[in-house]
C-alpha cells in the first residue's frame, strides 16, 4: 500500500484522504470497525 510507503501508487484515495492512519491497532472483537469507532469516540470525548 502506497499509503504506508510502497513505491507504487496503489492507494491513491488513501494517500489523499483527510484523516489519520492507525498502525498496529488490534481488537478481540469480530467486527473491527465497530471497536475502532468506539475508540475514536472515546478519544474525542476526552478532548472536549
Amino acid at each position: 500500500m502506497s499509503a504506508y510507503g510502497y513505491p507504487l501508487n496503489t492507494t491513491p484515495f488513501l494517500r489523499n484522504a483527510n484523516g489519520a492512519f492507525i498502525d498496529g491497532f488490534t481488537t478481540k472483537a469480530g467486527y473491527t470497525i465497530q471497536i475502532a469507532l468506539l475508540y475514536i469516540d472515546q478519544k474525542l470525548k476526552r478532548r472536549s
